[in-house]
């Protein structure tokens, strides 16, 4: 399937003419180019799965996608999912309709005509963490896995990154900066979730993990 865009517009007026053509496909068929027009993300990949499960064979031109299919896919992910998670699929819909909206290529997005007290409200979630003593038992514990997916585990546990970006990191994102005339160690890298780019201080744990 070919990449017609990469940023967050249509790049050229063939890219919205092709779009023109596409709402009379499918909703399934719409969102598929739609992603592949993105820089890649797992919460719109999921999106889609969760799509053509809920759409089955049922043909639905994105041009009638209305409210009323909103709400029914939106119960449809809250029978399957969390919260959260149905409000993350929900707002890459909502997404894909907007951008329609913007290239003029429909009149308007059906999910804002949904009342916002009605819409899913995201919930602050409780996260645990691990305790140091719940670490080292872990790491005592024998396991048949690669020692690599472990090791990266607890890099990610000491430094509170996603796995999406821990397990993309080489060497190269390793730099050394001086601050008040000391040599700190940090990690250069892109955030795959936000596009943000960081750099993280790497405390003496952290280095730890590195070196074992």
């Amino acid at each position: 399937m070919p990449k017609y865009a990469t940023n967050s517009r249509l790049s050229c007026v063939g890219d919205v003419e092709h779009f023109k053509g596409l709402i009379h496909y499918r909703v399934v068929v719409f969102l598929s180019y739609y992603i592949e027009s993105k820089r890649f993300n797992h919460h719109r990949r999921t999106t889609l799965n969760h799509l053509k499960n809920f759409m089955e064979d049922r043909p639905l031109p994105i041009n009638r996608v209305t409210t009323e299919w909103m709400k029914s896919f939106e119960t449809h992910l809250l029978n399957t999912v969390s919260e959260n998670t149905a409000l993350n699929y929900l707002t890459n819909i909502n997404g894909a309709l907007s951008q329609l909206v913007r290239e003029q290529i429909i009149p308007r997005n059906p999910w804002h005509a949904v009342p916002k007290h009605e819409r899913i409200k995201k919930k602050d979630v409780m996260r645990t963490a691990w305790t140091l003593e719940q670490l080292q038992l872990l790491a005592d514990t024998p396991c048949d896995i690669n020692p690599e997916f472990k090791q990266a585990y607890f890099f990610a546990c000491f430094t509170g990154l996603r796995w999406s970006d821990v397990h993309k990191l080489t060497w190269s994102s390793i730099i050394q900066k001086n601050i008040g005339n000391h040599d700190d160690w940090f990690i250069y890298f892109e955030q795959q979730k936000t596009a943000a780019v960081e750099y993280f201080p790497l405390s003496g744990w952290n280095q730890v993990v590195i070196i074992s």
